[in-house]
């Protein structure tokens, strides 16, 4: 290939990279890219709701590498180790107990079945991880049937039809002499009667999760929860989660006052305030510095407000590379709302992709800069001439006396 062929396929190479349709992807390698909904009014569910349908929205774009914001604040690599743990001290407890080592085995099963409460939000956001934990009390519950200590065994039971009802009995992992307890239990779930639990929190807004179901935000009651023990987790953008066990009284309300601990490099803050930045268009200060904490190139931040059976949500995309705001829009959306949602990302997407505008000269035109030139009169005689010739006009100059005047040497141009 010559050397002007190379040169051309390297400039339609070029052209095809940062054309208009050209992705994020191509042009930085993949974007790193999250989301964070600040709730200005409205209720918790639904707000839950919308940014689910605006997560999976974006989690769905190719040319995003999304990741939930809950992930980044809280990296979940400590919760695995743990539950990884849990999952083996659960192992070795059965192991116990098929040997008849049944104070042994009691030990590694209620260590396994606390490691896993300790870390209830995260275990509760999966049915698999709900069913995990029921079963580990159910193995709890066998233990302690072992040692002969029937009330503990059957609160253990109690513990896992709360988070498991449809759990059956099996006759694979239970004795036969457990059916009997099985079913008591059973008509004890009938006999307990509910009980509310009022969750508030400092700073207020935060998640709360009451065995595992999606109760609202805080300050939230949580209603109608069995009178047993109840496993409550709280969490929020840019603060700790943590996780209480309450007792839940029948017929009456407990209260519970959960102070939440901001993460280092106060997240929660710059987070709130990159929102307002947003919504207000003023300099993207606070959402450069958080986009440098999480780390992340594309920060989506999502306001949202009550509107009459919906929210009304205003979306902003700001990109960290070119430090401003580079796309937003804004919809009502709802539970049910999943076209809108993929509407409204659609839209902001397609700013986000667009190539950065050219910056347009506010100079003088060419036509200017060129009749200032020392360039203008040669070139204009030359056209000039040019067009003379070509039309068949001659010109020519003429030395001699006029006759009239008498004036000698002079010069008079002749068309002819």
């Amino acid at each position: 290939m010559s050397r002007r062929r190379r040169g051309l396929a390297a400039l339609v190479s070029v052209l095809a990279v940062c054309g208009p349709e050209a992705s994020l992807a191509q042009m930085r390698g993949g974007t790193t890219a999250t989301l964070h909904v600040h709730r200005r009014s409205g209720n918790g569910l639904q707000l839950h709701a919308v940014q689910e349908l605006l997560e999976s929205q974006l989690a769905g774009r190719p040319e995003l590498r999304f990741r939930p914001i809950g992930q980044i604040l809280e990296p979940s690599g400590l919760v695995k180790q743990q539950l990884q743990l849990a999952r083996t001290r659960a192992a070795e407890g059965r192991a116990r107990l098929e040997n008849l080592e049944v104070t042994e085995g009691v030990a590694a099963i209620e260590e396994s079945t606390k490691l896993r409460e300790q870390v209830f939000h995260e275990v509760s956001r999966t049915a698999a991880g709900l069913a995990e934990l029921a079963s580990t009390l159910g193995d709890l519950a066998l233990a302690y049937f072992m040692a002969d200590d029937r009330d503990r065994a059957q609160q253990a039971l109690v513990q896992a039809f709360v988070l498991a009802p449809k759990q059956e009995f099996d006759t694979k992992k239970y004795p036969p002499q457990m059916r009997r307890l099985f079913e008591a239990t059973r008509f004890l779930m009938d006999e307990l009667g509910t009980g509310d639990a009022r969750i508030i929190t400092v700073p207020a807004g935060a998640e709360v999760r009451a065995n595992g179901s999606l109760v609202g935000l805080s300050p939230v009651v949580a209603r109608g929860l069995p009178a047993t023990r109840c496993l409550v987790s709280v969490s929020q953008p840019g603060y700790r989660t943590q996780t209480k066990v309450l007792t839940v009284q029948a017929g009456k309300t407990v209260t519970e006052t959960v102070r939440l601990e901001e993460l280092p490099g106060r997240p929660a803050a710059l987070l709130e305030g990159a929102v307002a930045e947003a919504v207000a268009g003023a300099a993207s200060q606070r959402s450069a510095a958080a986009a440098r904490l999480l780390r992340r190139q594309l920060v989506f931040l999502a306001q949202a407000e009550r509107d009459r059976d919906s929210l009304q949500v205003q979306l902003f995309a700001y990109d960290a590379a070119a430090g401003r705001v580079v796309g937003r829009g804004q919809s009502r959306l709802s539970a049910d709302s999943d076209g809108a949602a993929q509407a409204l990302v659609a839209s902001v997407m397609a700013m986000v992709l667009r190539p950065p505008e050219r910056p347009t000269s506010k100079g003088p035109s060419w036509i200017a800069r060129f009749h200032r030139s020392r360039y203008f009169w040669p070139v204009v005689g030359g056209v000039a001439g040019a067009a003379l010739v070509a039309t068949g006009v001659g010109l020519g100059v003429y030395y001699g006396t006029r006759p009239d005047t008498g004036d000698r040497d002079r010069r008079f141009v002749v068309l002819h």
